[in-house]
């Protein structure tokens, strides 16, 4: 009987001894997504066919107004160049 409540009176106990440091939020001061922080963003796409080359561009910057939340702006591109054979039909 001893040894059947012997392995949980040692979880009890090691359950009691635990610290509760752990249970402090983490910092969020090495966050990428923090309050403040100025984000750029930078694209760049190719598509290809037969017929067709695509080359895509992209610029962007973000903002962050709160933890997780921001608002930002982006201007992009697409530069279709078409095959020689396409532009003689």
């Amino acid at each position: 009987m001893l040894r059947r409540c012997l392995p949980y009176a040692v979880a009890l106990a090691l359950l009691g001894v635990t610290s509760t440091a752990d249970a402090r939020p983490p910092d969020d001061g090495n966050r990428p997504w923090r309050r403040g922080i100025l984000m750029p963003s930078v694209g760049l796409g190719a598509g290809f066919t037969s017929n067709l080359t695509q080359v895509h561009l992209g610029l962007g910057a973000s903002y962050f107004v709160a933890n997780g939340l921001a608002f930002g702006l982006g201007v992009s591109d697409t530069i279709f160049i078409f095959s020689q054979d396409f532009r003689a039909t």
